[in-house]
């Protein structure tokens, strides 16, 4: 495995070589490395590296000219303006790659039916899941723009069996279950998919959400 490792980690260094973000500290490197402890020469990376100096700028990350993006997402904003996240169908490629690793640990086949429990903003979401799972043939049901009782009643009607949401939201969709006598535990969801928040991988909040919905949960 750390054969493996190595040589992808040299694969990833080589291609970022000429990348502006990256290429002062890669140039102080001996390529290719002959371990992954070298690993530790690396400088660290914070946001203060890539948030461009004015809003409407795209960060250090996006060099490419703009005819080589298709998407363009952006961070909430928490800390300052949001910055702006553009793909090129290479790195939705990859997001699609990386998320079908996430919905073969949660059993996910083309007979699914698949709640997206979120927005559907500018903020990247479950955006990349969504589009992994029309790939892989589920039938796909876009809870944007409805209320929590709305996004509910839309599971029972349609038989969801996979509900994709943040943690803390299974948790407020199963209180607003309790306030409107839905029973969960009695419905068609099997598997919870959460990402966005830790909460996931936190025994405590785990047991909650599976035992709100007795269902299963893939972080």
């Amino acid at each position: 495995m750390s054969r493996h490792q190595l040589a992808k980690l040299n694969e990833v260094l080589t291609s970022a070589s000429d990348h502006p973000l990256y290429r002062d500290t890669i140039q102080q490197l001996s390529l290719p490395l002959k371990s992954l402890d070298s690993i530790t020469a690396f400088d660290f990376v914070s946001k203060s590296d890539l948030v461009p100096e004015h809003p409407q700028d795209p960060s250090r990350l996006f060099v490419l000219p703009a005819s080589a993006y298709t998407r363009l997402h952006q961070t909430s904003g928490s800390r300052g303006f949001p910055m702006p996240v553009y793909d090129t169908p290479q790195d939705w490629d990859w997001w699609m790659h990386c998320w079908q690793h996430v919905l073969d640990a949660a059993d996910v086949t083309s007979s699914d039916v698949a709640m997206m429990a979120f927005s559907f903003g500018p903020f990247i979401g479950f955006w990349s899941a969504n589009d992994a799972l029309v790939q892989r043939g589920a039938l796909v049901v876009a809870g944007g723009g409805l209320s929590s009782l709305g996004r509910l009643q839309m599971i029972d009607r349609y038989e969801c069996t996979v509900l994709c949401c943040t943690p803390t939201y299974a948790l407020h969709l199963a209180n607003v279950a309790r306030e409107n006598r839905l029973d969960l535990d009695a419905g068609s969801v099997e598997r919870i998919i959460v990402a966005g928040e830790p909460g996931g991988s936190v025994a405590s909040t785990r047991a909650a959400i599976e035992a709100a919905w007795g269902a299963k949960l893939i972080d």
